[in-house]
């Protein structure tokens, strides 16, 4: 459930929540609780810097119950800047951070910082042709 509260640049702001249940529980394969909820508020905004940046932010906070545990406070977070230095090469760098059980389940928290790139190294796509299914 959200709400559109700006169109440029593009503002959001909702709340979402989660009901997760598995009928066999394997923690030590993968998250599978028996019983799994949360419920967050979330805001997240896109933009234009420039006709080739673009950027994005988004947030989140909230609460989790994982079975019988108790409440514990969730936050989630998420930036980005991507930049089009031609057009088959863009550049684009990123951060999250995510404490929700449901997302990561290796311990319950994890950072990410990257740098991805992006190289359409041929004109068109090398398997250009559609197929014909008849």
């Amino acid at each position: 459930l959200y709400y559109n509260l700006l169109r440029k640049p593009a503002l959001k702001m909702g709340l979402n929540y989660q009901y997760i249940t598995f009928k066999d529980q394997v923690p030590t394969i993968y998250f599978s609780p028996e019983k799994y909820q949360a419920v967050e508020l979330f805001a997240d905004l896109r933009g234009k810097i420039s006709e080739k940046t673009i950027y994005m932010a988004s947030a989140a906070t909230g609460i989790q119950k994982v079975e019988d545990d108790p409440n514990t406070n969730i936050f989630r977070a998420e930036t980005s800047i991507q930049h089009q230095f031609s057009p088959r090469f863009s550049l684009n760098a990123y951060g999250k951070y995510s404490n929700i059980a449901s997302a990561t389940a290796a311990g319950f928290e994890f950072t990410e910082i990257g740098l991805k790139a992006k190289w359409l190294f041929l004109k068109k796509p090398l398997f250009h042709k559609k197929l014909n299914l008849d």
